[in-house]
């Protein structure tokens, strides 16, 4: 363990010849400094206590910042250290921390979860590997010179409020508490402890506003024998400043009123969480608002912090308001107004802040690439007093673009100048039928037509246009086909697991996939398989191998039935990152003859990683695309080209959207040859069945009865039929 001295010069003389007799001589210049009267103080986090009030440090920790969803993120299909990446956050490293602490804050509050890592009663002990972790982390923080918070956070499981539960909660928390307050009793006081977090009965009367009489006692009583039993285990323990929380860190009357400081402890702060305003900062249903910044916004936003500043700070009692923020809801301009505001209110009350940062729908650093996702908000927090810096122009870089069905582009945009201060955009579409564009100006070509995509700064105040045109595809190299998987699911040693996410393991976890390829009627000369990072990033050697013919299926997969590898197709060794897509290249060779794929897929080496299922997100579902030569005549539509094209080379019919939510219109070129239009499923039952019109090139096929899954257009002539696949999601 990384020992932190106590500040006091006789001891450290002592710890340091101890240590190491060679620094003697550096014990000595300590001891110097003790005997002539040279004060020795406590400015970084290797010091030791220091004889200051709640309301000096609250002063010294300067402007906070939350490790969220990470060591406090959990789940039952993750285990030991491992449950640091399951909600989707990387692995936290120092170079993270460092990046924290450039921006300007100096306190960093690391929520941990700890049921996951503790044995069963009486002992409750907790795993030392994570401890080690949690220490290691911590660590990064101090050698930026920066305070530390760690507490106990997602422990609802058994943590309960209720006279009820209280004994057997109480006895759990104290042992987990002990185990924690010995292992980093040595440390300085830069190090602060957290009792609870949001401590309250889910979905109980009041929960968020106070709760009952019952819960405020109880967890008043939470809050004592937590803090006694860290004060028991001695050292540093006896002086370090612990923060406890009201009723669920509820700022309301109830909650502040019915607050009790544990054995008035001089040492223990406050610890309240305000998303204020509601509406603006955590709501997204009715009532919700992206605006802020009036008279009367800073008005009651002034009034929230003068009520907690009455109750407690004007009695000499330090809170840190552990989380706030706000909710992204594209209103960056506005989130950094507020975010100014609340941080200079804050501490105009003498108030320590700590702003929430999950990865998420509050994430502030990106934490894959090091920087800020809204530098605006992080600067409006550490530099509050910087003037915006205003947009003059923004221009597309190409705005006449002419893309075919099933394309994709991203549109790139340019703002000057390049150090505006808020340089977030939306994209809209004049005709979402015709082509999408999404929150990154990625541009998905539905159908053949016109439209306009713009570019509009936060606010709407300046934009961008370009007109693009969607025209029809072809593919004179052969018919392209995109598949999903019939069946997708992942063993994690015998343990099936069929949800939203595949996962990879060396030794554990395998993924076995099966693709219908019955209707694929000619020599196959291309075969790619496409999947996207999930919930879990990794890295390392992840091969695809053809798996045996059996009879497997997600809902019966164990080590007897599965697939058994006969030999590597394809194999990829990488970074995996969250939410981008990674394509093995496949050896097709061995696909001739087979109606049925089954592929299974192992980590050789490398950290576990996550991909989406079919039943994941709809557009990073498991994707096999398959190039190959046609045998005659009757076709099989590709999802990425939407199109049949006869032995002469002729287009017969383009289908759009594909796949489809609620509607599916077809273009029919050859309609002299076409009779009839059937809709089928899988297993052969009819769902649309009507004489085609001569007269008519389109006909739209209502489709918002249909459940999700595979479906086959058949246009029905005198001499040929023509099969097309479609996909509703």
């Amino acid at each position: 363990m990384k020992k932190k001295f106590t500040h006091n010069s006789l001891f450290l003389f002592t710890e340091l010849y101890r240590k190491k007799p060679s620094q003697l001589n550096i014990a000595f210049l300590f001891l110097l400094c003790f005997l002539t009267g040279f004060n020795i103080s406590a400015q970084t986090s290797h010091t030791g206590m220091r004889n200051i009030t709640s309301l000096e440090l609250t002063a010294d920790m300067g402007l906070g910042w939350n490790l969220g969803n990470t060591m406090d993120a959990h789940a039952s299909y993750s285990s030991g250290l491992n449950t640091q990446t399951v909600w989707g956050n990387p692995l936290t490293t120092k170079s993270m921390i460092d990046k924290v602490r450039q921006q300007g804050f100096k306190t960093i509050r690391i929520p941990v979860t700890w049921y996951q890592h503790v044995e069963s009663a009486p002992n409750y002990k907790i795993d030392i590997a994570w401890l080690n972790r949690v220490e290691e982390v911590m660590n990064y923080a101090f050698d930026n010179d920066m305070y530390v918070i760690i507490n106990t956070h997602h422990e609802s499981k058994w943590l309960i409020p209720t006279y009820a539960k209280q004994q057997a909660a109480t006895n759990q928390l104290k042992k987990i508490w002990t185990q924690i307050a010995n292992r980093f009793k040595d440390y300085g006081d830069y190090l602060i402890f957290e009792t609870l977090n949001e401590p309250r009965v889910k979905g109980g009367q009041n929960e968020w506003s106070g709760g009952t009489q019952e819960v405020r006692d109880v967890v008043n009583a939470f809050n004592k024998a937590a803090l006694d039993a860290i004060r028991a285990t001695g050292g540093n323990n006896l002086k370090r400043f612990i923060m406890c929380p009201t009723v669920a860190a509820s700022a309301s009357k109830n909650a502040i009123n019915g607050f009790i400081i544990p054995n008035n402890d001089n040492k223990v702060i406050v610890s309240i969480h305000t998303y204020y305003p509601y509406n603006f900062a955590l709501n997204t249903g009715n009532g919700s608002t992206s605006r802020w910044g009036s008279a009367s916004d800073k008005s009651a936003l002034d009034s929230e912090m003068q009520k907690i500043h009455d109750k407690f700070i004007s009695k000499g009692i330090a809170v840190v308001l552990g989380e706030w923020g706000s909710k992204n809801k594209n209103n960056t301009a506005e989130r950094s107004k507020h975010a100014a505001y609340y941080a200079n209110a804050a501490k105009s009350r003498k108030m320590t802040t700590v702003v929430w940062d999950d990865g998420g729908n509050f994430k502030l650093l990106n934490r894959n690439a090091n920087n800020w996702y809204f530098p605006s908000i992080a600067d409006a927090i550490t530099n509050p007093t910087n003037t915006p810096i205003k947009v003059n122009t923004i221009s597309v870089a190409n705005n006449n673009l002419t893309l075919t069905v099933g394309q994709e582009k991203t549109l790139t945009y340019t703002i000057t100048p390049n150090n505006a201060t808020d340089k977030s955009v939306q994209w809209t579409t004049s005709d979402p039928t015709i082509a999408t564009v999404d929150s990154n100006g990625l541009i998905k070509a539905l159908k053949i037509g016109n439209t306009i995509i713009t570019v509009t700064t936060n606010g709407g105040i300046k934009k961008a246009q370009a007109n693009v045109t969607i025209t029809p595809n072809s593919t004179p190299n052969g018919t392209t086909i995109s598949l999903l998987p019939i069946q997708d699911v992942f063993l994690e040693n015998s343990k099936r697991i069929n949800g939203k996410f595949l996962r990879v393991e060396k030794g554990k976890r395998v993924t076995y996939f099966k693709y219908d390829i019955s209707n694929i009627n000619g020599n196959i000369t291309e075969a790619k398989l496409e999947l996207t990072c999930g919930d879990d990033i990794g890295n390392g050697y992840i091969k695809i191998s053809l798996g045996s013919e059996t009879n497997w299926n997600e809902n019966n997969i164990n080590n007897s039935n599965k697939s058994i590898v006969t030999n590597e197709i394809g194999h990829l060794n990488t970074n995996y990152i969250k939410e981008q897509s990674y394509t093995w290249k496949l050896n097709s060779e061995s696909f001739s003859n087979k109606n049925v794929l089954n592929f299974v897929m192992e980590q050789t080496n490398g950290n576990d990683v996550s991909f989406y299922s079919k039943e994941g997100n709809n557009q990073k579902r498991p994707t096999l695309i398959l190039t190959y030569n046609e045998n005659n005549s009757n076709k099989i539509l590709s999802r990425h080209n939407n199109q049949e094209t006869d032995s002469e080379g002729i287009q017969s019919i383009i289908s759009y959207p594909n796949p489809f939510t609620n509607g599916l219109t077809l273009h029919i070129n050859k309609k002299k040859f076409i009779s009839n239009v059937k809709l089928l499923d899988v297993n052969g039952r009819i769902f649309y069945d009507k004489a085609l019109n001569k007269s008519l090139s389109e006909i739209t096929i209502p489709t918002n009865k249909l459940n999700t899954g595979l479906y086959f257009i058949k246009l029905i002539g005198k001499h040929k039929t023509i099969t097309h696949k479609v996909i509703k999601k």
